[in-house]
């Protein structure tokens, strides 16, 4: 029995809030009147990719769910699968049993139809597979723009803040060294002025005794 249109929600962006209901009940009315089918339990993930477990297990549940949704009306690979599943798929007695009783209920079924059927529902889940592909390498390649955009962002702030501190640095050195020549300097300055003071006091004692003497002169002789 066919579930539905096909539907497999992207790896790489969450769904919206309304999608993620809507999808919920399709599938659970979908799913209603018949069991779901899940690969073998006992099946070891070769995670060669190192791959964290829960995203290649959220993957490979997304692929198993699509794979549902594939099914065709009637007879077909997938219950055929199924069957095959339910019991043991690397023991070939699982397949001998699993084609005697899907011929037992419906004699058109043939190894042909089952094989064609197989092929149907390799192609879709190809399809789904360049699909995803295409986007996460889209999505791939745009991040790393956006990043490259940034970094280079980033860099050009350091660089501007380095020159920054250089100048910063530069006038650093220049007060410095005008701390450390300070004192000499501005005691030229005071030592000047002090010496003016002197020399005034100087001037102004001579030519008071110069006055002073003749003062004296006209008082002692006129």
């Amino acid at each position: 029995m066919a579930k539905g249109k096909f539907n497999w929600k992207s790896i790489f962006f969450q769904e919206t809030e309304d999608e993620t209901q809507q999808s919920g009940s399709v599938e659970e009315r979908n799913n209603a009147p018949e069991s779901k089918i899940t690969f073998p339990t006992n099946t070891v993930i070769n995670n060669d990719a190192t791959v964290p477990t829960a995203v290649l297990s959220s993957v490979i549940d997304m692929y198993e769910k699509g794979f549902d949704s594939l099914n065709q009306d009637g007879y077909d690979f997938y219950e055929f699968f199924k069957a095959v599943m339910a019991t043991d798929p690397n023991n070939p007695q699982s397949y001998v049993m699993a084609y005697t009783m899907a011929t037992s209920m419906d004699k058109s079924i043939t190894k042909s139809a089952l094989l064609t059927s197989g092929e149907y529902y390799l192609a879709e889940i190809s399809k789904v597979y360049r699909n995803y592909d295409n986007e996460g390498k889209a999505m791939k390649t745009r991040l790393i723009g956006e990043q490259k955009k940034e970094k280079e962002s980033l860099q050009a702030e350091i660089k501007a803040i380095q020159n920054q501190i250089l100048e910063l640095q530069q006038k650093l050195d220049e007060k410095t060294k005008l701390s450390l020549n300070f004192d000499a300097d501005k005691s030229a300055e005071v030592h000047d002025v002090e010496q003016k003071m002197i020399a005034n006091d100087l001037a102004k004692d001579r030519i008071i005794q110069k006055i002073s003497l003749v003062i004296s002169g006209i008082n002692n002789t006129i």
